[in-house]
């Protein structure tokens, strides 16, 4: 009977040691799968914001027309507001770092027979604008410069334009917009597209667009006198060039023009894009230090537990001493089981992280994108705090006194 109570001790001592253990472990769990969850989600926003200002131009410089504060207040007002054509002459005779140029004016009108509540956006421009937003024509061809010197009524339209029109989008078919009719000459590729995200930056939703040559919006009966003359000027920077400072020549070429009259707004993706940049990283950092300070309250566990640990374990420390294990045995033996519970805090931490930037995705649509450099990052950094943790707890059983650590009871 005593040895079975003695079994049953041992068996109930068992189960509350690994019950504190897997106790131990719960901050690494923790703070690893706030580390991969965190990463995730920050690398995911990262690639969104990216591909968000790609659909601008990294290489781009965007000038859009702007209403003027107190336009007409001075009787000595030179420049009737906004962007004008002036302003694209200048930037193509001055701005030899500029490789493309496009002028766009956003026209007030609207398409006939569109489906209830679709509201396509119309544009005038030239050719230039598919260079320098790298449109793709799925069927036919895009507007050119012929088109624009002779005013051809003909139109490009986007994905969700001939959805709209079904078998009456197709190239060659004539679209009304208000009163006249345009040829659809071309039918732009398709492209991914999330509203919500893409209004944070102004893009232009290429799937809704309707583009005409620049010059046909006067044939529109309904069309308003052009005020401005041009919606937007987009300059593409040759390859190699400055993006940053051909942007403040830009500037500066435009301000002369108007003679400091704000009326126009430039935006410079180049920018924008290192301001995103800036933004991940001080991200990362916030979450980093709150991922640390959850590893350091399970490191803190874990050598809570070992020292409990190696109180327990004081006679077998004896034993081991007695048999021909020195010191470096004991402090290796403990600093090893630190370490094995930390990797298997850390390992049970990634699966929960991947898990749960899954689930994140799912239920709040946010891109999450788990990858190997942190799932690596997590698991080292579990290890080190195991290491570290385990360190004082292996000291002080390496230090122990064989012949009283035999005699503990």
């Amino acid at each position: 009977m005593k040895t079975l109570g003695i079994i049953r001790d041992g068996m109930v001592s068992l189960r509350q040691h690994r019950f504190r253990t897997f106790l131990s472990t719960l901050g690494i769990i923790f703070g690893v799968t706030a580390i991969i969850a965190m990463v995730s989600i920050g690398e995911g926003s990262k690639r969104e914001a990216l591909a968000l200002i790609e659909q601008l131009g990294k290489n781009n410089v965007i000038l859009r027309s702007l209403e003027p504060a107190g336009a007409g207040t001075s009787g000595k007002q030179v420049h009737a507001g906004g962007l004008s054509k002036g302003d694209l002459e200048r930037i193509q005779a001055r701005v030899t770092e500029a490789e493309n140029v496009a002028p766009l004016l956003q026209v007030k009108a609207a398409m006939a027979n569109a489906r209830m509540g679709f509201n396509p956006e119309i544009i005038s421009t030239t050719g230039a604008y598919q260079k320098i937003m790298g449109l793709s024509v799925s069927e036919g061809r895009f507007i050119c410069l012929e088109d624009v010197d002779k005013s051809t009524l003909c139109c490009c339209i986007g994905w969700d334009v001939l959805e709209s029109l079904g078998s009456a989008g197709r190239v060659g078919q004539s679209l009304r917009i208000e009163n006249t009719m345009f040829k659809i000459v071309g039918i732009l590729g398709k492209r991914d597209w999330n509203t919500r995200k893409s209004q944070s930056i102004a893009a232009r939703n290429v799937n809704r667009l309707i583009i005409i040559p620049l010059g046909t919006e006067k044939a529109l009966v309904s069309s308003q006198s052009v005020e401005p003359e041009v919606s937007e000027i987009i300059a593409q920077v040759k390859p190699g060039s400055d993006v940053l400072l051909s942007a403040k020549l830009l500037k500066r070429i435009v301000d002369e023009n108007h003679r400091g009259l704000e009326d126009f707004h430039m935006i410079v993706p180049q920018e924008l894009l290192n301001q995103a940049r800036r933004t991940h990283r001080v991200y990362n950092a916030v979450l980093g230090c709150i991922a640390a300070i959850s590893l350091v309250v399970g490191g803190i566990g874990i050598m809570n537990i070992m020292l409990a640990t190696v109180s327990e374990r004081t006679r077998e420390i004896g034993i081991r001493r007695a048999v021909g294990a020195n010191q470096t045995h004991i402090f290796l033996q403990f600093l090893f089981e630190a370490a094995m519970l930390t990797s298997l805090g850390g390992a049970i931490g990634i699966c929960c992280g991947i898990v749960a930037s899954g689930q994140i995705a799912r239920l709040i649509g946010w891109e999450t994108v788990i990858s190997g450099w942190a799932v690596t990052l997590s698991l080292l950094t579990a290890v080190f705090v195991g290491i570290c943790s385990g360190m004082y707890p292996a000291v002080r059983a390496a230090r122990m006194d064989p012949v009283a650590a035999l005699r503990f009871e």
